[in-house]
């Protein structure tokens, strides 16, 4: 049994998304994928009879979905599209909570920054095999670039939207 489905789905993206692209467009991919939790959306919400986040967070709630599912999930696809191999994009990707920290840490304490360079140095060890085959387009790294841009604030934003998950989001059962 998996304890994490999250973390099965996401560690599973960058490859199903490469094999995803041998077969189809960047923008048939996505439009598939948003159809499908489009339909999923909607039948949560016809149980919840609630369509939308209270007032107060609705402008935040649609811009970090908007940097979150659209922004990312384009650029992920279009750096994957431009020859980004799946190795390159984790590790890319995997620079995303590093990134974070940084821009929201106020202050940086020696062993959390070592600590956290050192789980990039394990990440890029992981990958590097992936990292040395890869000829770097430009256009793909650009587009790897600004989804780990688009990802990184967009967690930022989700946080300061998080006081009001509890109202709207599909993860909430209760």
């Amino acid at each position: 049994m998996v304890s994490n489905p999250d973390g099965l789905l996401w560690g599973c993206a960058a490859i199903f998304t490469r094999l995803g692209l041998d077969n189809a467009s960047p923008l048939a991919l996505l439009i598939f994928r948003f159809g499908i939790a489009l339909g999923t959306l909607l039948i949560i919400g016809c149980f919840r009879h609630r369509w939308r986040p209270e007032k107060g967070a609705r402008r935040q709630v649609v811009l970090t979905g908007l940097m979150l599912i659209g922004g990312y999930s384009v650029c992920y696809f279009q750096a994957m599209a431009h020859g980004i191999t799946p190795g390159l994009i984790a590790t890319i990707m995997g620079i995303q909570p590093i990134l974070t920290l940084c821009i929201v840490e106020r202050r940086m304490q020696g062993t959390r920054l070592v600590g956290l360079m050192v789980a990039l140095s394990g990440l890029v060890l992981l990958v590097w095999r992936s990292l040395s085959a890869s000829h770097l387009p430009v256009s793909g790294v650009m587009f790897a670039l600004a989804a780990l841009l688009f990802m990184t604030f967009g967690a930022i934003m989700q946080k300061k939207t998080a006081r009001h998950r509890p109202t709207y989001s599909p993860y909430n059962t209760g």
